[in-house]
């Protein structure tokens, strides 16, 4: 009888363990509503880019921004910079920005 009432406790432990552990990690992983930051869409270049050059597709990416960072008139889209030439050398990680860019009907230079 002992040991069926041991069997029952320790089943029961695990039971409200289990269940601890499922509560416990859902609160902790539900970012507060205060902690999650408003981010923007920002091109930002993947390499180093030369003054003249082109802009490649694979050179550029959208990434989030918190929206009190993202510099004004930043592009949001890939379409809008592939293709357009540099102005002034571009860096690694930099925000694609209209004055760092040619007029779009401008030629790239050939290497």
């Amino acid at each position: 009888m002992a040991r069926h009432r041991y069997i029952i406790t320790f089943a029961t432990a695990l039971v409200v363990a289990a269940g601890a552990i499922v509560v416990s990690h859902g609160i902790l992983e539900t970012p507060n509503a205060r902690a999650r930051i408003e981010t923007l869409p920002v091109v930002v270049s993947l390499q180093d880019i030369s003054e003249g050059h082109a802009i490649e597709r694979t050179g550029v990416t959208v990434v989030q921004w918190p929206r009190g960072t993202v510099p004004a008139a930043a592009y949001v889209s890939l379409d809008s910079v592939v293709g357009r030439v540099t102005r002034v050398r571009i860096f690694k990680g930099e925000a694609i920005m209209p004055g760092r860019l040619m007029p779009a009907t401008t030629m790239p230079i050939r290497d």
